[in-house]
């Protein structure tokens, strides 16, 4: 019997019964990502039996398959004039056959990149070091750091090759020796495809000068789209702590957050559109989230 569901505009079908989601490695499933790029459509299946054999299926029948690998995450390329894909499985052939048939379809992503974190510290030598993973990559050329001094105009500091294609997390580190005592900077990931696609990484801000209780805000205000990570400029890196800073809305009701770098921070949870009052020391700010 097949149940479906449709939530928030994206579709999901889920295959119910006692024998196949027995054999499948989670109860949630398999899950099946679309991606798309210059060059093709792809379905990222994660959950699989490691090192099945996975298929993609519209209504006509099997469009392509692919191999898990022994963490159960496939990359699938298929044509983009095909059918919109229905339905994914999972099968190994051991000692015993083993199938998954249960699934659900994530929202469309676009690749070839998907970024999952972007952040900076100062090690003892007040050197910047910036780290960033990647969930998945696919026909990824390299990345270019680009660093500012006023958060508007930047130059390339350094430039990175990709890993390679990939559908594992990948890790990055470069160290920033033009970083003194003192300085204030700006850093940004510019990512460039195999056809020279150009996509930008949410901004870092680093001051290592004394705070400046004046000075001190909030970049980016307004908090737009789905952003949700948030500087504080003109406060000395790694005075934020959880003793003095508090984020609340206009009734006074704690927003629960995260420290995420010496001078940025992010709610636990997507801010609804609305102003935010966020108390730093001594200094209350006003923080506005719109679309």
């Amino acid at each position: 019997m097949i149940k479906i569901r449709i939530v928030l505009a994206t579709l999901i079908i889920t295959a119910t019964g006692n024998y196949v989601s027995a054999q499948c490695p989670t109860s949630v499933g398999l899950i099946g990502t679309p991606m798309s790029n210059s060059q093709g459509c792809y379905m990222r299946v994660t959950d699989a039996i490691p090192n099945s054999v996975v298929s993609i299926s519209n209504v006509q029948g099997v469009v392509a398959q692919g191999t898990a690998n022994a963490a159960g995450t496939a990359i699938i390329p298929y044509p983009c004039t095909e059918n919109i894909i229905t339905s994914i499985s999972s099968t190994y052939a051991g000692s015993t056959t083993q199938t998954c048939n249960d699934f659900t379809f994530a929202p469309m992503v676009s690749l070839p990149v998907k970024l999952s974190s972007f952040t900076a510290s100062l090690n003892d030598r007040k050197q910047v070091v910036l780290k960033w993973e990647t969930v998945f990559e696919i026909a990824n050329e390299r990345f270019e750091i680009q660093k500012s001094t006023d958060g508007s105009s930047y130059s390339t500091i350094a430039s990175l090759n990709s890993s390679g294609d990939s559908y594992e997390l990948k890790q990055y580190t470069y160290n920033e020796i033009s970083f003194f005592a003192g300085d204030i900077a700006f850093y940004r990931l510019r990512q460039i495809d195999q056809n020279s696609h150009v996509t930008y990484s949410k901004t870092i801000y680093i001051n290592d000068k004394a705070s400046d209780a004046g000075g001190i805000s909030l970049f980016p205000n307004p908090l737009n789209g789905s952003g949700s990570t948030i500087q504080l400029k003109g406060l000395r890196a790694g005075e934020i702590s959880y003793d003095n800073l508090r984020i609340c809305d206009l009734s006074g009701k704690n927003i629960s957050y995260r420290i995420t770098g010496p001078n940025s921070f992010e709610p636990l949870s997507a801010l609804q559109n609305g102003i935010y009052i966020v108390k730093v020391k001594d200094k209350t700010l006003k923080l506005i989230k719109q679309l």
